[in-house]
């Protein structure tokens, strides 16, 4: 499934456990690491950059009631990467992590840097998996803080077709301090504070933002959807029920934007890897908002840069 594009192979989950055994014993960072903190890009006063066509942020609730996504996602990176090449989905994708807690957290953001291949394995294995989290009283993380840095602190040089996922189970907090960024992000913003909802709307001018949402009690909550929904659009939310489908879903929603496949050509896609009927189903309810019209429309694409340079010659040319 993911052919020679990776180190090492597809890990299945061990008994009685959503992920592998591999993945608990890779994933064991204890602290915030020192290249994942997200105040070394004020310090050093630079932007996060992506050099490559197809650059992918994987944004991680690491709080208690998503602790198994990371190692899930872990297991499957090969797969993931590899039938992005192998189908064709993209032709250049790197990918940066991205993970998140609650302010309280003594990690409350993660940022790593963007890599490709076998450098992804040493990106996600520095994630702190915290665990903290406030629980089922407040029901909220600072997804929002993901969204200002990768708005605003993240630099394209050769952007085609870029993505941002997040995955979560509550909801973000509707402001952003200015002494919240003067903490987590290591500067002072000149405005007390911002509605996140501006942010969101800003991230998806440069990125193609999509949330997995896991319910955070056993059925999804309409009313748990609202701020995703107001923020980002209810064709940007992706309704998850299985954690083991996540990467199903990603894959999915990449080839469909990307239109290298329509949802029939995906769901041969799924059945040539093995699919069994009810997981195809679950994707495709995931992805049933990504309808032509909508992708259309609403997708974030930037022009090579060579072909930006040609109109721009060919302006001068037509000009007296």
């Amino acid at each position: 499934m993911g052919g020679d594009y990776y180190d090492r192979p597809v890990q299945a989950a061990s008994k009685n456990q959503n992920y592998s055994d591999q993945a608990a014993k890779t994933l064991t960072q204890e602290n915030l690491h020192k290249s994942n903190d997200p105040r070394r890009f004020a310090e050093e006063e630079r932007q996060l950059i992506s050099k490559h066509k197809h650059p992918i942020v994987f944004a991680l609730d690491v709080s208690g009631s998503m602790g198994d996504w990371p190692k899930i996602i872990y297991d499957k990176l090969p797969m993931f990467y590899g039938q992005i090449m192998m189908q064709g989905y993209l032709s250049d994708p790197e990918v940066s992590f991205c993970a998140v807690g609650d302010t309280k957290d003594n990690a409350p953001l993660q940022i790593a840097d963007f890599g490709q291949g076998v450098q992804i394995d040493q990106l996600i294995s520095k994630i702190y998996l915290e665990g903290g989290g406030n629980g089922e009283e407040s029901r909220h993380e600072a997804y929002e803080l993901s969204a200002l840095f990768y708005a605003r602190h993240c630099e394209f040089v050769n952007p085609e077709l870029p993505f941002f996922f997040i995955t979560g189970d509550e909801y973000f907090y509707k402001t952003i301090k200015s002494a919240t960024v003067e903490k987590i992000l290591g500067y002072k913003p000149k405005d007390d504070k911002e509605e996140s909802i501006k942010v969101w709307k800003e991230l998806t001018t440069k990125f193609n933002v999509f949330h997995l949402h896991k319910p955070y009690f056993s059925k999804m909550s309409i009313e748990e959807l609202k701020p995703w929904e107001e923020a980002l659009g209810a064709e940007r939310i992706l309704e998850m029920k299985t954690p083991k489908a996540c990467i199903d879903v990603i894959l999915g929603a990449i080839a469909l934007v990307s239109g290298c496949r329509t949802m029939e050509g995906y769901v041969k896609d799924m059945e040539t890897r093995g699919q069994d009927k009810e997981r195809i189903e679950e994707v495709l309810h995931s992805l049933r908002h990504l309808k032509p019209d909508f992708l259309e429309s609403a997708t974030v694409k930037y022009k090579p840069k060579a072909q930006e340079a040609k109109k721009e010659e060919e302006k001068k040319e037509d000009d007296p």
